[in-house]
């Protein structure tokens, strides 16, 4: 009941003009580039795959072959989730130094931006 209240006292107030100006902008943009925000969505779609197949194995594997509770498979394969969701961006961040000392200017946006335009193969 709060959330039908909530909602029917902001649909009742007029938005700010700088907030009625990004949202016609964003409504423009959806628009403008449709092909563009649907490859994005599929690639993440293609990211995230994996996670899904393992999920779906370790629970079909826990309950035919382990005969293993649901609770424990639930906890597991949420501990498993913390875990990327801290392992993914801290390996990304060292992965990133390692390779700017490696290979400087290789691996940073400048330098792919710069074969871009010299219209280099991205193996040089």
């Amino acid at each position: 009941m709060p959330a039908v209240i909530g909602r029917s006292i902001r649909l009742t107030i007029l938005d700010m003009p700088i907030f009625a100006k990004l949202l016609a902008e964003r409504e423009m943009m959806i628009r403008s580039l449709p092909r563009d925000i649907l490859l994005s969505a599929l690639s993440r779609m293609a990211g995230q795959a994996p996670f899904y197949i393992y999920t779906a194995f370790v629970f079909t594997y826990g309950v035919t072959t382990l005969h293993v509770s649901r609770e424990l498979r639930h906890a597991a394969v949420l501990a498993t989730a913390a875990r990327q969701f801290a392992n993914i961006p801290l390996f990304g961040h060292i992965s990133g130094r390692l390779l700017c000392r490696v290979a400087p200017g290789r691996f940073h946006e400048q330098g792919h931006f710069a074969r871009i335009r010299r219209r280099a193969p991205v193996g040089r």
